[in-house]
């Protein structure tokens, strides 16, 4: 986390993965299981990441780790309905949409986590510069 990051949503759709060592580092987890995950929980993973690039460790590991939490809530559902029903297809099928509204609903979670993020790093910005505004006015 030493470099600047920046990543351009219009350029080489894999030049996200380049981020994910430094998530796989925040998240105390091998590179290999970010892998793991659907190409679009990578995505978000890396864009709350270049989001949050100037919060502290401990807000982008916060912000990180819900999106994570909620693939894995959402997988372990999945098994769950699996265990339950195997050998039937209207089942299978019926698992096949909860599981897409499922990642949609954990893409737009992770939106609305970084949209906060974004909100209330403007807002530290802004109290951080008026408290120096201040100072200098008091000074004067």
């Amino acid at each position: 986390m030493n470099r600047h990051r920046q990543h351009n949503n219009n350029s080489d759709p894999e030049s996200y993965k380049s981020l994910l060592p430094e998530i796989a580092n925040l998240l105390n987890m091998s590179v290999s299981s970010i892998e793991k995950y659907p190409a679009d929980i990578q995505k978000a993973l890396c864009n709350i990441y270049t989001d949050n690039y100037y919060s502290d460790q401990i807000t982008i590991k916060q912000a990180l780790g819900r999106v994570v939490q909620l693939n894995t809530e959402t997988e372990k559902q999945i098994e769950q309905a699996k265990q339950k029903a195997p050998d039937q297809e209207q089942e299978s099928k019926k698992l096949s949409a909860q599981s897409l509204l499922s990642r949609e609903q954990i893409l737009i979670n992770a939106k609305i986590i970084a949209e906060k993020n974004q909100q209330r790093n403007y807002t530290q910005a802004q109290s951080v510069e008026y408290g120096q505004f201040e100072r200098k006015n008091s000074e004067s």
